[in-house]
This record gives C-alpha cells, sequence and structure tokens, in this order.
C-alpha cells in the first residue's frame, strides 16, 4: 500500500474528503455577524444613512436568508416606536427553507434636528439563538430649530426687553452657513442688536464624512416704552438660503409694573353688619425711585392708609349693615410721571348671624 509520510494514501484521501465535504455544507449555511449558524439570518442588519435633509422619513431593505429543512415563521414583530415600520408584513409569514427575502423598514424623522434610531425585532419560530433585530441610524435636519420654543422676557417699565434666541441647524459643511434676511424677517417687538454664529465639524457616523452644526444666536432688544402689560407677538425669521424654510418663534414681553401691591385683591370673608375688618397688603418694588403718592378709596367702606415707609397699605375696613356682598375699591397712584394706576378691590359677605373677622386676602 502507498503511503505519505508513514501514512497510508488511503487514509489521507478519506481525511481530505471530509474536510472538503464539512467546509462545503458550512459554505451553505449561513451565519449571523457573530459567526452562529441560524435558521434565519439577517445580512447587515444594522445600516446608518448618515446625514439627510429635506425628508419626512428613511428607508432601507434588508435581506433575509433561510436554511435548512424547515420553514420558519414569524411569530411577532416588534418595533422600539411608532416611527418605524417594515414592508411587507411579516407577521405569521412563514419563510420557505433556503430562500431569501427582502424586507424595507422605514422610520419617520422628526423635525428636531440630531441623530435618530429605531429598532425592529422578529421572533421566530424555530426561535433564532441570537436576537434578530433591524437597526436604522440617520442624522436629520429640515430647518434650524429655535431654542427656546416661546421667547418669554420679562422687563420693568422705562428698561428695555431683552432676549437670546438661539437657532440650531445641521448641513453638509459645503453648504452655505446659517444666514438670517433681515430685510424679509419680522423680528417686532425687537429689533436686532447683535447676533453672533458658531459652527462645528464632526464626523459622528465613520465613514459618511462630516457634518456642520450652526448655532446661531440672535441677541434682541424692544422699546423701552412699551406700556405696562403683557405683549404677544410672532417673530418670523427669513433664510438667505432659499430651500429652507421659514422659521415662527411665539414671544411674550411681560412689562412689569415697578410697585404694585402684593395682592390685588383683599376678601375679608364673613362679617357682621357694620363689623370692623383691619388688613395689611404689602408693596412690592421691582425698581428702586417708585413711591406711592396716594391711597384714594372708592368708598366709605374703606380708609387707606399709606405707611410711613411706603411699603405696605393699611385698609381700615367697615362692613355695611345690609346682609349681603359687598365690594370697594382703593386706587393707587404713583410719584413717577405716566406710571400707571393700580387697584385693590376689598370684598366681603355680611352675615346676621356672624362673622370671621379674619377673612382671607
Amino acid at each position: 500500500m502507498t503511503a505519505w509520510r508513514g501514512v497510508p494514501v488511503a487514509v489521507v484521501q478519506a481525511s481530505l474528503l471530509a474536510a472538503a465535504m464539512a467546509m462545503t455544507g458550512c459554505a451553505n449555511r449561513p451565519t449571523d455577524e457573530a459567526g452562529a449558524e441560524a435558521p434565519l439570518i439577517i445580512e447587515k442588519p444594522t445600516v446608518d444613512l448618515g446625514f439627510v435633509r429635506g425628508v419626512s422619513s428613511v428607508s432601507h431593505d434588508f435581506v433575509f436568508k433561510t436554511w435548512g429543512k424547515g420553514p420558519v415563521t414569524i411569530r411577532k414583530v416588534i418595533s422600539s416606536c411608532t416611527c418605524s415600520g417594515v414592508s411587507p408584513d411579516l407577521v405569521q409569514m412563514t419563510l420557505p427553507p433556503n430562500t431569501t427575502q427582502l424586507v424595507s423598514m422605514t422610520m419617520r424623522v422628526a423635525w428636531q434636528p440630531g441623530e435618530k434610531t429605531a429598532d425592529v425585532e422578529f421572533l421566530t419560530d424555530p426561535p433564532s439563538p441570537r436576537p434578530l433585530v433591524l437597526k436604522l441610524r440617520t442624522l436629520s435636519a429640515d430647518r434650524p430649530v429655535a431654542s427656546p420654543q416661546t421667547l418669554n422676557v420679562r422687563a420693568v417699565d422705562g428698561a428695555s426687553p431683552r432676549g437670546t434666541l438661539k437657532l440650531t441647524y445641521l448641513r453638509k459643511p459645503t453648504d452655505r452657513p446659517l444666514t438670517l434676511d433681515l430685510s424679509k424677517s419680522n423680528l417686532k417687538p425687537f429689533v436686532l442688536k447683535s447676533q453672533d454664529l458658531r459652527t462645528t465639524e464632526e464626523s459622528p457616523v465613520v465613514g459618511q464624512g462630516k457634518v456642520a452644526t450652526d448655532v446661531l444666536s440672535l441677541n434682541l432688544e424692544a422699546d423701552p416704552k412699551l406700556p405696562i402689560g403683557v405683549h404677544s407677538r410672532e417673530l418670523h425669521l427669513v433664510w438667505a438660503e432659499d430651500e429652507l424654510p421659514s422659521v415662527d418663534v411665539p414671544v411674550h414681553v411681560d412689562v412689569m409694573h415697578p410697585l404694585t401691591p402684593s395682592v390685588s385683591r383683599v376678601f375679608c370673608g364673613e362679617v357682621s353688619p357694620g363689623q370692623a375688618v383691619t388688613k395689611e397688603v404689602r408693596m412690592i418694588r421691582r425698581q428702586a425711585g417708585s413711591r406711592l403718592r396716594d391711597a384714594a378709596s372708592k368708598s366709605d367702606l374703606v380708609k387707606a392708609t399709606i405707611s410711613d415707609d411706603r411699603n405696605s397699605l393699611k385698609l381700615d375696613i367697615s362692613a355695611p349693615e345690609r346682609p349681603g356682598r359687598f365690594e370697594a375699591a382703593v386706587v393707587l397712584s404713583y410719584d413717577t410721571p405716566n406710571l400707571p394706576d393700580t387697584i385693590v378691590t376689598v370684598s366681603g359677605i355680611v352675615s346676621p348671624g356672624g362673622a370671621d373677622a379674619d377673612g382671607g386676602q
């Protein structure tokens, strides 16, 4: 018998044949990313689509492969969020052995810029040794996003209301930086005092190139002559880049009185006919300089006295003799020119049977 290095040739041939058959069998059996054999696998189950802009959704086709002698039934499909789904509908679908099935996964992209991720998991019969999960990732941007979404500004009467609005925008590095078109934008009741643009570039996804992030800060200032009260407007921001949608931002400017009573209504509760009640109202000072000049009662039921330091108001209330609800007003005026008066309302209930002299404010 012929031998090779002391080993019979027949034995060597049998070993080589067995190895070849084993290699052929393994080559025909699909494996998952970890190299484990499974009745159903997904080729490249994780896909990063990189940077997208101006779209409401993204999608990708995944390849499912089965092998073996028996079919694979998909019992359940679990999505990580309502923003994602697959087609065709695979629930209770049975895939024959040794077949290929294309599955399209779609993910809706929200307006908020940044990374979006969605997962879809499949439970099968027979079960897979490892989780079968599709994963889509992307960086999306459709328009500049304002922060805060509603700009609330407060200022004391006579001061200029100021606020800062930031716009964040994702773009390709080759695109034009975010630029406000002042000729088409409406910033009332503000004027633009200054603006600052800061841009960073990074590669959030390996192999997908860089993404630029613009942060445009708008420093706004309103007319100091705005009257006391809340002024609600809507800023309309238009961009030099024609393809970018405009952005509308609600604005509330609260111009506050520099000196106001801590309460606008004083309730005495239930009192007896003719009962005397004393209440004290503190003044809230938001700005130095303004002082109470006078506290005039519009009714004989209330006598108002300003304290020596002018930081509080004493109300001496005499309930009427007639049962029922009563009400009176005290008008506060100030020594600052053009500063509007404020009103404190006094009320209570006269009951013949008794009183709650403490009342409430």
